[in-house]
């Protein structure tokens, strides 16, 4: 009878390169049995293999440099699999939704094969992204199981740093392939001007931090948000070019004209953005002011409320594609559409 059967097989992909290799041994007396798979260094390249070729859901990923590799040790027990591994991806520059990207590093391992998960520590880093201002230094750790054959993310930490400030998510649960997810994107000592760079309000500008919350829901492609709120930690100053605050106060009379004058170096002592969006709308940012400007009207002090129309979007963003990300790696591995 036959008392050990030895395996080695390999997996190709066009063009020649390696995809997997396979070597181990079975008993097929009791069907006990381990395996190596070993995924070699794989280049991502333009025209060649890209993440979408392992999920749909990563489409939106370009890579133009990068590597992924990884490893599994499958164990038989009486013809029962069971084992763990590890995938390494290293793209050096990619394009994600059209947003550049350098240094994304990404270091996953799983536990079990019937029923695979992605345990605690799973850990996504992307050195820098351009959404019109630097976001660097981004990191997200979560893990990821199957729930009623559903794969869920367990979001552990998500952050990305702004020019000092810092913009992360709360940790969640949420069921990867749902159409509508809730976030809540917490913000911390954000630098007022960039803030207004980023959301595309370049005719503001001024000193200050921002912090605040931020709930969103994305309902497919949509972004939703009710109730989000960002208020500076103290006082600071603020300019604003005549023409956004004249087209906001036009029904105003004799008195916007002082206002425009005020506003072009505005000492305000507390500064508010009351932020909503609805479903197929523009973003509303209801921008509230209490100071005064020394030159003008004797420097007497006025609290007043703009109302904005502005693009959140781009504030948002860099979580937006994190989490189609992880999305795609997540249903990749489960092996969900």
């Amino acid at each position: 009878t036959l008392q050990e059967l030895k395996l080695q097989a390999k997996l190709g992909l066009l063009r020649g390169a390696t995809l997997l290799t396979v070597d181990g041994q079975i008993f097929p007396k009791n069907l006990n049995g381990a395996f190596d798979i070993v995924i070699p260094k794989i280049l991502f390249l333009e025209g060649g293999v890209q993440p979408a070729t392992f999920s749909p859901l990563l489409s939106d990923v370009k890579v133009q440099n990068g590597t992924f590799s990884g490893h599994a040790k499958i164990i038989l027990e009486k013809g029962q699999p069971d084992g763990h591994g590890y995938i390494n991806i290293d793209i050096n520059e990619a394009v994600i939704s059209d947003l550049p990207v350098k240094g994304l590093e990404g270091r996953f391992f799983f536990q079990g094969i019937t029923e695979p998960a992605l345990p605690p520590g799973q850990s996504l880093k992307i050195g820098t992204l351009d959404a019109g201002v630097p976001i660097t230094d981004i990191e997200v750790l979560f893990g990821a199981f199957l729930e009623k054959e559903e794969p869920v993310v367990d979001l552990r930490a998500a952050g990305v740093n702004i020019t000092g400030g810092l913009i992360s998510l709360k940790p969640n649960k949420f069921f990867v392939l749902e159409e509508n997810q809730n976030i809540e994107v917490l913000v911390e000592k954000l630098d007022v001007k960039e803030l207004f760079a980023l959301i595309g309000r370049e005719d503001l500008s001024g000193t200050g931090l921002l912090s605040g919350q931020i709930p969103v829901s994305v309902v497919g492609e949509q972004v939703i948000i009710k109730g989000g709120r960002l208020a500076t930690d103290g006082p600071g100053v603020l300019q604003i070019r005549s023409q956004v605050v004249a087209d906001a106060l036009a029904s105003g009379g004799e008195q916007v004209e002082l206002l425009v004058k005020a506003l072009q170096n505005f000492a305000y002592t507390e500064l508010t953005l009351d932020i909503e969006k609805p479903m197929n709308g523009a973003a509303q940012v209801k921008l509230g002011i209490s100071g005064a400007n020394k030159d003008v009207l004797d420097g007497h002090p006025f609290r007043l409320n703009i109302n904005l129309e502005t693009r959140i979007e781009p504030l948002l963003e860099v979580f937006l594609q994190g989490q189609k990300i992880s999305q795609g790696l997540v249903s990749g591995f489960l092996k969900k559409p």
